[in-house]
């Protein structure tokens, strides 16, 4: 996508307009208005004046001088609490439908004032009321479908999240919502019906700085998965466990870091493989390859090794399995 396929708006005028002229838009994502931040607002023009103009656009032929607001409808409201009679607007070209919720969703995703589910809302409008496929909306929008895709995804969370993160955006970003949902999909049943309020105690500790970035709760999805009854009850129950407490009792983080060794040392016999390959040990250092040949007998050890705990994993994994069919009660109390 090049910049000349994104849809442009420019203004057609600027002037000062009757608030009692000017509409607000019933249709906007935004629905969340913080009385105390009005009042702020309101303090903030009364003593330094406008600063920044509404968004308008012409309403229709038949009502001749009246404008619907696309932005601004803080400013807006706090200037009604003013009793203002006039306010300085851009006036924008009139559009409708689709290209309507382009417009506004272009003007507040420049600015980012709006929360994840304000984006989410206004995206899924956009899908839904015009059918438009993720390609159209990311050509019209300017933001890739892969981006589109999370936003979307996020509304997937209960509602009491959701109003969390209206509340407060600044804790609840896009990344920690996304990384949120995919680790409560991984949460199994038998834990929902003990903590059917799951998601809203990790926001909660989200909120309260428990959890402090989106990679932990990449690393929750790993716990979950790994789905061992002390960690997980523990971390519902203790507000104060973190993640990273978690998935390194848990044993995730050691198993992670073994894979990972794992994955490097499986790089390193490729590295020889080739070398021998180009017959490179001819014109090496005799010494040289001494070291390489006891290097290479010590990570055929440590692949033996990593091969049978992994079989041993499994075999725990299917005993425990099983223990947990037999006794169905184990996870209550």
């Amino acid at each position: 996508m090049t910049d000349s396929d994104i849809k442009t708006y420019r203004p057609i005028d600027r002037k000062d307009i009757p608030l009692g002229k000017i509409y607000r838009d019933v249709n906007q994502p935004r629905k969340e208005f913080k009385p105390s931040s009005i009042v702020s607002l309101a303090e903030n023009i009364n003593k330094n004046g406008i600063l920044v103009p509404l968004v308008v656009m012409p309403i229709g032929p038949d009502k001749k001088g009246e404008y619907l607001l696309i932005d601004g409808e803080r400013r807006h409201r706090a200037a009604e609490k003013l009793r203002l009679k006039t306010f300085p607007c851009v006036v924008m070209a009139k559009v409708e439908g689709f290209d309507l919720d382009v417009m506004r969703f272009s003007i507040h995703h420049q600015r980012e004032d709006w929360s994840p589910y304000e984006r989410a809302d206004a995206l899924y409008q956009m899908k839904q009321t015009y059918n438009k496929s993720l390609q159209e909306i990311s050509r019209d929008v300017g933001i890739s479908e892969q981006t589109i895709r999370q936003y979307l995804s996020i509304r997937d969370l209960p509602e009491s999240v959701q109003e969390r993160a209206r509340n407060n955006k600044d804790k609840f970003k896009i990344s920690y919502l996304t990384e949120m949902r995919g680790a409560m999909i991984s949460l199994n049943d038998e834990w929902r019906q003990m903590f059917p309020k799951a998601e809203d105690l990790v926001a909660e500790k989200i909120e309260n700085n428990v959890i402090k970035s989106p990679i932990e709760l990449r690393n929750l999805k790993k716990i979950f998965k790994k789905n061992d009854p002390v960690t997980i009850k523990r971390f519902f129950k203790d507000e104060n466990y973190s993640i990273e407490e978690a998935y390194t009792q848990s044993g995730k983080a050691t198993e992670d870091f073994e894979i990972n060794i794992h994955k490097d040392v499986k790089h390193l016999i490729e590295s020889f493989e080739t070398a021998f390959e180009k017959d490179l040990y001819n014109r090496a250092d005799r010494d040289f390859v001494e070291d390489i040949d006891k290097l290479l007998d010590l990570v055929q050890q440590f692949l033996t090794r990593y091969k049978e705990k992994q079989e041993e994993e499994l075999e725990r994994l299917e005993k425990m399995k099983k223990f947990r069919e037999d006794n169905p009660d184990l996870l209550k109390g």
